[in-house]
């Protein structure tokens, strides 16, 4: 006897029940979209390869997923990489119910970082379980990806890093909209030291409009900040082949900076939005950003 005609049969709360179950179970199952099971073992194989733990980070309202790399107590300055939107849509038009990466680049780049100090932190809502679901409605990997309530996540997320590993400075990285949350925090807090971003959203507002989608005035956009992060050192790498961020995006944030002599842009040929960069990453990750003298 099929689904549908089993909820006749039951009382409308738990017809309504079983038909939230089933649309979640048809979208963990879209030909071609590894299950969310795979993706967390994805991720737990990545970083043990590059020797890095689990830490799950409290924070209101979210959880984040931290791993991390820290060898060197000595060391106070630690490579934070933040990773991007995951898979926030199944389509142009139909969002993810779970926005966990089927390919978490940004957790790939921190591995071949070799750094000795080294911390991942994913997006809100990724790699958690359904049981904490209900912190993570849609909006904060769509419309609100950006807002307040998730920079503030990121804020406590970092101060309680510090506290807990005696970290004192990041030089942050981040991935496609992990970029947006990296260059916002670098431009808000005094713990920053450099900011790199790889095929990043610098301007979701310009972007959107140039994919003529939704626009996002839920959220923030970091270029709104540029001007805060003139003397910034920064560098921000594009793929000659992305079509999802083009590289003119980049230019036209450095644009929106008082002066670029601390801001750098590398394209790289061969990169499209994911693919191609963990091979840039074995000659870039070492990479410091630095002001010029001119």
């Amino acid at each position: 006897m099929s689904a549908i005609i089993m909820t006749a049969r039951l009382p409308a709360f738990y017809a309504l029940c079983l038909c939230v179950l089933l649309v979640c179970a048809c979208a963990s199952h879209d030909p071609g979209v590894p299950s969310t099971q795979q993706r967390h073992e994805l991720a737990q194989t990545i970083a043990a390869r590059s020797n890095m733990q689990a830490e799950n980070i409290q924070t209101t309202p979210f959880t984040l997923r931290g791993y991390y790399r820290l060898s060197d107590p000595e060391t106070t300055t630690t490579a934070l990489y933040i990773e991007g939107d995951g898979l926030a849509w199944l389509s142009r038009s139909r969002p993810s119910l779970d926005p966990t990466p089927t390919d978490p680049v940004a957790l790939r780049l921190a591995g071949i970082d070799r750094r000795s100090n080294v911390y991942y932190l994913a997006r809100p809502c990724q790699y958690e379980t359904w049981t904490r679901k209900k912190a993570c409605p849609i909006k904060y990997w769509t419309s609100n990806r950006f807002d307040q309530t998730v920079l503030q996540s990121y804020h406590q997320a970092l101060d309680k890093i510090k506290a807990a590993h005696g970290i004192k400075t990041f030089d942050i990285v981040g991935f496609s909209g992990g970029a947006a949350i990296a260059a916002i925090l670098a431009a808000q807090r005094y713990d920053i030291t450099s900011l790199r971003t790889v095929a990043g959203n610098l301007d979701h507002a310009a972007l959107n409009e140039y994919h003529g989608v939704s626009a996002m005035p839920q959220s923030i956009t970091p270029i709104t900040y540029a001007q805060k992060l003139t003397t910034m050192p920064q560098i921000h790498y594009s793929g000659g082949q992305d079509h999802i961020v083009p590289s003119w995006l980049a230019d036209h944030f450095i644009d929106a900076l008082d002066n670029a002599a601390c801001a750098q842009h590398i394209t790289v040929d061969y990169a499209s939005h994911e693919d191609g960069w963990t091979m840039a990453w074995k000659d870039y990750a070492q990479n410091t950003a630095h002001c010029s003298d001119k």
